[in-house]
């Protein structure tokens, strides 16, 4: 249970899979730019959130939320 002012385990590893899951947005925008030549410019932020949201949303998915 969630106390004010206080963080408990489950909340820590809440935030570290976030962390890791927009880390993972920003190394596939990484990949796609330096291995398939990809370059989406000014739009590189954008797209490494959106790689982000589709990496949640995988996992949600095989996870059966």
């Amino acid at each position: 249970m969630q106390i004010s002012n206080k963080l408990d385990s489950e909340s820590v590893v809440k935030i570290l899979k976030g962390g890791l899951i927009a880390g993972g947005g920003v190394l596939a925008v990484y990949l796609l730019e330096g291995i398939a030549g990809a370059d989406f410019g000014s739009w590189s932020v954008m797209v490494a959130g959106l790689c982000s949201v589709l990496i949640n949303t995988i996992k949600s998915y095989r996870q059966g939320v």
